[in-house]
């Protein structure tokens, strides 16, 4: 009897191996869940990160185009008085120093649970243009402009300059309400 039995377990030598490969198979499974999980994991904060980050850009870039409007605004209001190029200029900065350097953009809506805000400072205005001749004068002053995005511990800084010219005509002997030009270049720097 004990012969019939050692031939039977010889002829199945295989006997649990089912349940090692069985073990196998569950094993590498729970890996790829595991490794599955962690990919999605770090995609789904990556995606938030991106999220926040163009969400502070566009809210620097609004608080650029407010200030732009604004200063576009004042300029073609004082475009229809009679002002020298001195004046003029003057005029302009109170304004700037007034109601655009130092302000903090707050209009935007909740995102996240966080309010976000784009502070706006702007530097002195550079003379770049001085044309005198017998028809006209014209200045040109550049200003810079910067604003900072932010959106609880998240910013974004964007720069952008803008090109102001006043040209006052000769031709009448008189003074005009003069031509003006508003140009606006943005850069993008990000900190």
């Amino acid at each position: 009897m004990k012969n019939k039995y050692w031939v039977w377990q010889s002829k199945h030598p295989q006997k649990g191996s089912a349940l090692l490969v069985v073990l196998m198979v569950l094993m590498v499974v729970s890996l790829l869940g595991i490794t599955l999980l962690t990919v999605t994991t770090s995609n789904y904060k990556m995606t938030g990160d991106e999220r926040d980050h163009k969400s502070v850009y566009y809210i620097a870039e609004a608080g650029i185009n407010d200030s732009v409007s604004k200063i576009s605004d004042q300029v073609e209001i004082l475009s229809n008085k009679s002002l020298t190029h001195v004046q003029f200029f003057s005029e302009l900065v109170d304004f700037i120093n007034h109601d655009i350097n130092g302000y903090s953009l707050n209009s935007f809506a909740s995102q996240f649970g966080k309010q976000p805000s784009a502070g706006i400072t702007v530097a002195d205005g550079v003379l770049v243009g001085d044309v005198d001749t017998l028809q006209y004068s014209e200045k040109t002053f550049r200003y810079a402009l910067n604003s900072r995005g932010q959106i609880g511990n998240s910013n974004s800084l964007v720069s952008s300059s803008i090109d102001i010219s006043q040209r006052i005509d000769k031709g009448s002997g008189r003074s005009l309400p003069s031509e003006t030009s508003v140009k606006v270049s943005i850069q993008i720097k990000e900190k």
